[in-house]
């Protein structure tokens, strides 16, 4: 069963009420999206659904990924990056923070080439209230990522 609540501004918020529930629905439209049911936020009750997606990276800046959420940890359960450039092949590091521990690489090759991860359980996570960041290791790649998990 979805609940449907909707806020003053007018956005719409589901509250799943497990994480069967969850699993089992398209949580890919959605921006928010709270489970319940569950004692701890690590064991996905009372952990809210972020998803972030970068502008195209050609530089080898960190671009931010998913926002920072206060005091919260980031848990990154799928997470893709495509390179729409015909000649370049890129590394991506995945980031904790703009100049953080780097929590993982995809290989970006190019002509629309890329890798993703997902797991049912966290792939990584980020400090509490840190970013989530993407940085193309070289420079001239056109990359798009991509990632969702939830805070808690």
């Amino acid at each position: 069963t979805i609940n449907c609540q909707v806020a003053a501004t007018a956005a719409t918020q589901f509250v799943l009420q497990s994480r069967a529930a969850a699993a089992a629905s398209d949580l890919s439209p959605l921006s928010a999206v709270k489970t319940l049911g569950y004692a701890t936020p690590g064991d996905g009750g009372g952990a809210t659904f972020v998803k972030g997606t970068t502008a195209a990276m050609t530089g080898t800046t960190s671009t931010e990924l998913i926002a920072l959420v206060s005091s919260q940890r980031i848990y990154v359960t799928r997470e893709k990056c495509n390179n729409s450039h015909a000649t370049v092949d890129t590394l991506v590091q995945i980031r904790d923070g703009s100049a953080g521990t780097v929590l993982d690489t995809l290989v970006a090759g190019k002509a629309y080439s890329g890798e993703q991860g997902t797991g049912a359980t966290p792939l990584f996570w980020t400090t509490a209230g840190t970013a989530l960041y993407a940085q193309n290791v070289t420079t001239g790649a056109s990359v798009i990522c991509t990632a969702s998990g939830y805070s808690g």
